[in-house]
């Protein structure tokens, strides 16, 4: 456009100065193409025209077509009673009304199935506080399906534990920390996982993690008398909100004396956030909705979608560890 511009006013000038000796016909004025340039519509497309004698205006107009799946998309959240989304649509650029609606295809692209689903989960998640056992549909795991450690011999757990140690040694295992959340109630705006938790040598509770997996990672050479190093990966489930700002955390801290290639970020999942009924979608600006993590719930997903299981077959990870970033 600035090239365009400079060439245009360069070539009036030149017609200007020898306009009157060639008999050349009377063109726009520097002053008229940089009025044309200045009323150039970006959001439609249009230049305002002008005539040599600027004796008349017209304006020639082009109208944007949403991409047919996007319209359609737009008429199912209509249909679906969230008409309210789109209340100030008129009012947005073409780029804006894409944004909205590239959001609700990603988060719920089926508006009708997604609020029946949050109804039904409102519904049971009601009813099972006045449900008998033998009506619930979801119950406490067999207790043949774990194991409570106070409850085995000490040579069972020292089996265990031993086996624990050679599975680590072996390059099998990894640890998988939930730090999405932020400080906030904490009373810190950061990645909870930076937080100071009041110890007398002020250690972050991510610092606290990773030391145990430092000490860990000894232990396991000591054990099993490896000479190799022991790897032992670290994936750190973040979200949007907390994911740039702990990556540096880790970069600003040495990695806390993990090496860089065993620490994997990865970010959880997104759900539009929905009002009290669990009826409306929620705006955050005229072309955005609210959007809220999906909470442990999403953990499988999220693996799914970051290619978190293919690192671990490509590791060589049989074995994951799940912890909370608070949990110490």
């Amino acid at each position: 456009m600035l090239l365009l511009s400079l060439s245009a006013i360069l070539l009036a000038f030149y017609y200007d100065e020898t306009r009157a000796a060639t008999n050349l016909p009377s063109i726009p004025s520097i002053e008229s193409i940089l009025t044309r340039f200045k009323n150039y519509d970006q959001t439609s497309g249009n230049v305002a025209q002008h005539d040599s004698s600027n004796s008349a205006s017209q304006s020639e107009s082009y109208s944007f077509q949403l991409p047919s799946d996007l319209q359609s998309l737009k008429e199912q959240y209509i249909k679906a009673n969230q008409s309210q989304l789109f209340q100030q649509w008129d009012q947005l650029t073409t780029d804006q009304q894409v944004k909205l609606l590239t959001q609700l295809k990603k988060l719920a692209p089926n508006p009708e199935h997604f609020l029946t689903e949050v109804e039904k989960a409102i519904e049971l998640s009601s009813s099972m506080s006045t449900q008998s056992d033998s009506d619930q549909h979801f119950k406490p795991l067999p207790e043949s399906s774990y194991v409570i450690q106070n409850t085995v011999s000490v040579d069972q757990r020292n089996n265990w534990e031993n086996e624990g140690y050679k599975l680590i040694s072996e390059g099998k295992v990894g640890l998988v920390v939930l730090a999405g959340g932020q400080g906030s109630r904490l009373g810190s705006s950061e990645p909870k996982g930076c937080f100071d938790v009041g110890l007398p040598s002020h250690r972050s509770l991510f610092q606290l993690q990773v030391e145990r997996i430092v000490k860990l990672k000894q232990l396991t050479s000591e054990k099993t008398g490896s000479q190799e190093d022991v790897k032992l990966p670290l994936y750190v489930m973040t979200s949007s909100a907390t994911h740039d700002a702990t990556k540096l955390f880790f970069e600003e801290h040495g990695w806390f004396g993990l090496p860089s290639q065993d620490v994997i970020f990865f970010n959880q999942g997104m759900l539009p956030a929905l009002s009290l009924d669990g009826k409306q979608f929620l705006l955050e600006s005229p072309d955005r909705i609210v959007e809220s993590p999906d909470g442990g719930g999403g953990l499988y997903k999220a693996w799914h979608d970051n290619g978190i299981i293919e690192d671990w077959l490509k590791r060589g990870i049989e074995h994951v560890h799940v912890r909370t970033i608070s949990t110490l």
